[in-house]
């Protein structure tokens, strides 16, 4: 089983494959989208189940989930830069041209992980200790608050 994200969310352009091995052909692809072939397309995000019956009816039951992909990463709105984005762990902000004082990066209910007062041009973060998720990165300066998301990918 493989699939291929949907991107960006809402899209529904996702794909799943079941790749079959084993059994006797001819087989009988059943997906739970009604699609009856090896590869359907234009998937939102979700799971979707397939079930394989082969000549003899042995029967294969499987499922796959189609992410989604955010790339809001390469964000140079404002003068400053989050990447990457999606990340696996290490995230790099870049201030471009704010006068940034204190970086925070927040869960989705607003617990505070990371507060960074000592910022600098370019700062460099470890997300891999927090599990897999979306968080937020929040950046104070003398004129207020901007605020990215940040998707953890492990």
């Amino acid at each position: 089983m493989s699939s291929t994200d949907e991107t960006p969310v809402g899209a529904s352009n996702g794909t799943a494959t079941v790749s079959i091995s084993g059994g006797t052909p001819a087989y009988i692809i059943q997906w739970s989208n009604d699609e009856s072939s090896e590869t359907i397309t234009g998937l939102a995000t979700g799971w979707y189940f397939v079930t394989v019956t082969d000549s003899y009816s042995c029967i294969e039951i499987d499922s796959v989930f189609v992410d989604f992909q955010i790339s809001i990463s390469e964000n140079s709105n404002g003068g400053y830069r989050i990447y990457p984005n999606p990340t696996n762990g290490i995230v790099t902000v870049e201030l471009q041209s704010l006068d940034i004082t204190r970086i925070e990066i927040t869960d989705v209910i607003g617990k505070q992980i990371m507060n960074i007062e000592n910022v600098s041009d370019v700062n460099r973060f470890d997300l891999s200790p927090f599990k897999a998720g979306v968080y937020f990165i929040n950046l104070y300066s003398e004129k207020g608050k901007l605020s990215d998301k940040l998707i953890l990918n492990q």
